[in-house]
């Protein structure tokens, strides 16, 4: 029987991707990274649930995201980095 190889996650061929968010978007990716809810994320942060899907559709339009659980796995991995407009 031939030994198994650790799985590892591809890599970008074109190195690290670089993505700029605002400031209330970084507050919906942390949250989203905390695993909460649309509904959660709205009482979070004193916003509307609709205000919450417009983050994320431009969140995941910034960050190159299908969806949630990419969003989410492209924002742990090493292969992109978050730039939070106006900070440095």
């Amino acid at each position: 029987m031939t030994p198994s190889l650790p799985w590892r996650p591809p890599q970008l061929t074109t190195g690290r991707a670089v993505a700029s968010i605002t400031p209330r978007q970084a507050d919906v990716l942390t949250a989203l990274c905390l695993g909460l809810t649309n509904p959660a994320i709205a009482r979070r942060l004193d916003i509307s649930e609709d205000s919450v899907k417009r983050y994320t559709s431009r969140l995941y339009a910034a960050l190159g995201a299908r969806d949630r659980c990419h969003c989410v796995a492209l924002a742990a991995s090493e292969q992109i980095t978050v730039h939070v407009k106006g900070q440095s």
